[in-house]
């Protein structure tokens, strides 16, 4: 209501009442009547001077004369209406005939008033004509006031409706990042991909979001240089440069400057304009002990948003795990039986020759020709060329397989912990060496050991919980013997220590790894022995001679 009371002052209409009589003695008889009932007015004598003084919007109602000099009163009546549709018009006439009201009152007017006028009913009728002027006003005004709120609730619906829509649309990107993110993972699961077929698979799915040109893996250590760089909807060109020193050359990493050094390596490498494209670098994605920065290139006018960058991020990440992990299979796999593998691919291009060779003397005893015997003698020569090869190479692979060699336990820890070094890093566990002995010994296979090491410590790392204590204890086990145990503590906290929450010997008899660990650590002649702690932690330790050679070893004992 208060709403409405303001629109209806706001209209500022002042009820005005226009006077058109040509008689000037009964012209100022309405004149006194209206003054002295307190209404304001305007006179005219002729349609001329009507037309002069009316404005739309000044008068709340007329008294027209219909015999005017200059022309009928009816005239004005229409012309008045059509101008101003709530202005109230009524007709002053002394033509008394049923046609002239019925026409007057068909062109407009709303009441016909005949002369001599009665001042009781002229008045009666101008109240009437004012009260129908406000109501027609307020009309007008609510009329407008609905209009005025329903545009309001339109703009309101399409607002929300807008918001709405970029919601949706939002969630749709999210899922699509989301499936993106669930392909590289599953590409990754499927089986080991190589370090070339990562980058090129991380730059087809981010290009899809993004106008990702290019991408950078940089080994900080190794100064190892890994690009892939796509140019339209093409597929992507990738270039693998090994032990590059650039990145050595710049000093400490908190001196490097990741962007420049993107760009200026990428430009190199893969010979393209690199200054045309911005970067936008990741430096070691799994932490501080990550050897590994991640760097991207755009569209120089691609401003990413807050879900692009945690896409990209996320990206980043994913390469960075999955390169780590490339890197600590190719280092599991350098320790191992490489003399087996060997003796499995010789035997099968002895059977591969003894067929060749057989063919050949077929073929020789069917020549028709001297120059077909000649061209059939050079395959018998290779063959026996290649038998002389695989001789030599099993004379090397087989003191492999069983060959007595000088191992340092010390070493092979150290090993595995630099492998382990992201995650301890990430984990934020505290790594305890209690070394008495360096652990020298003299085993059979004994750089087998290593993948032993490397797993059992890898499963030790993982049962702990962030801010955990990995226990490692190197010592003598009288003078023919050496024992390394593992052992786990976690920080309570308050500070003080306790036991584990998962079990350290359920963790490795769940992996199919571990029986192959305990088959090397007994073909070295020495035992892997699983303690559950009754009041203390579990205890997984591996007792090994100092000397396999001796008679008496370490399956001896009790």
């Amino acid at each position: 209501m208060a709403k409405l009371q303001e629109l209806l002052a706001s209209t500022d209409v002042v009820p005005r009442i226009l006077l058109i009589e040509d008689q000037d003695l009964l012209r100022e008889a309405f004149v006194r009547l209206l003054s002295g009932w307190g209404y304001e007015y305007t006179e005219a004598s002729t349609c001329a001077q009507a037309r002069e003084v009316f404005k739309p919007g000044l008068f709340a109602c007329s008294l027209i004369d219909l015999g005017l000099p200059d022309g009928r009163g009816s005239d004005l009546l229409a012309e008045f209406s059509q101008a101003d549709p709530r202005m109230v018009n009524m007709i002053l006439t002394g033509d008394y005939s049923v046609d002239s009201v019925i026409g007057t009152m068909r062109e407009g007017a709303f009441d016909y008033i005949t002369k001599p006028v009665n001042a009781g009913i002229l008045r009666q009728a101008v109240q009437r004509a004012l009260l129908h002027h406000d109501a027609v006003r307020q009309q007008a005004v609510l009329t407008q006031q609905l209009i005025d709120e329903r545009q309001q609730l339109k703009r309101k619906v399409e607002e929300q409706t807008h918001d709405l829509r970029q919601y949706a649309s939002s969630c749709e990107a999210s899922n699509a990042r989301l499936s993106v993110l669930v392909r590289l993972t599953r590409s990754s699961s499927s089986g080991l991909q190589t370090e070339e077929d990562l980058v090129r698979n991380v730059l087809l799915e981010a290009s899809s979001f993004t106008p990702l040109r290019g991408l950078v893996l940089l080994d900080e250590l190794r100064g190892d240089f890994l690009g892939a760089y796509r140019k339209d909807e093409g597929d992507p060109t990738v270039i693998a440069v090994r032990g590059n020193g650039a990145l050595l050359d710049k000093g400490i990493a908190g001196q490097i400057e990741w962007a420049a050094l993107v760009q200026d390596l990428f430009g190199r490498h893969m010979d393209v304009q690199a200054t045309d494209l911005k970067p936008l670098v990741f430096v070691r994605p799994l932490g501080g002990t990550s050897a590994c920065t991640i760097g991207m290139l755009f569209d120089a006018q691609f401003i990413p948003n807050t879900m692009d960058q945690e896409f990209l991020g996320m990206c980043a990440h994913h390469m960075a795990a999955e390169w780590q992990m490339a890197r600590l299979l190719r280092y599991a796999a350098r320790y191992a039986s490489l003399g087996t593998i060997a003796l499995d691919l010789t035997k099968a291009f002895v059977k591969s020759l003894a067929a060749i060779q057989m063919a050949s003397d077929v073929l020789e005893e069917l020549a028709t020709s001297p120059e077909m015997s000649e061209g059939l003698a050079i395959i018998p020569r290779n063959v026996t060329l290649l038998r002389d090869q695989i001789r030599e190479f099993r004379s090397i692979a087989q003191p492999r397989t069983d060959a007595v060699e000088t191992v340092h336990l010390e070493n092979n820890i150290d090993q595995a912990l630099v492998v382990l070094g992201s995650a301890i890093q990430e984990r934020h566990v505290e790594v305890v060496r209690q070394f008495e002995t360096d652990g020298s010994c003299v085993l059979l296979n004994g750089t087998a050991l290593q993948r032993s090491f490397l797993e059992l410590i890898s499963v030790a790392v993982r049962s702990l919980s962030v801010g955990g204590k990995l226990i490692l204890r190197l010592s003598s086990r009288e003078k023919d013997q050496v024992r390394f145990d593992i052992s786990l503590s976690q920080r309570m906290p308050n500070g003080s220590e306790a036991e584990p929450q998962k079990s350290l010997l359920a963790e490795l008899r769940a992996r199919p790894s571990f029986l192959l660990a305990q088959r090397t650590v007994n073909s070295c002649a020495g035992r892997l022995i699983m303690e559950q702690g009754l009041d203390g932690p579990d205890t997984v330790s591996l007792v090994l001679p100092r000397n396999a050679t001796n008679a008496r070893t370490s399956g001896d004992r009790a």
